[in-house]
């Protein structure tokens, strides 16, 4: 079993917990921003179409988000 001492096993696991937090809390902020009414009446998660980095980099939070709420993601059309 590998040894460390308390206090490095709390920075070890803070940095992990961090990102997660950071990246969760960013997807928060585009889903309220960016989540309008579909035509069937469902909401929808859509990305800016100049930023398709943000839609790829936030997708597996959307397949998370559709599977939980149901609202589905999609890259918006020029």
């Amino acid at each position: 079993m590998l040894f460390l001492p308390a206090r490095i096993l709390k920075h070890v696991l803070a940095l992990p917990s961090g990102i997660v937090f950071l990246y969760l809390g960013a997807y928060l902020m585009l889903r309220f921003l960016f989540t309008e009414p579909s035509p069937n009446g469902q909401a929808q998660l859509i990305f800016p179409a100049d930023k398709p980095l943000l839609y790829h980099a936030f997708r597996p939070a959307t397949y998370a988000d559709n599977y939980l709420t149901g609202i589905e993601a999609s890259l918006a059309k020029n």
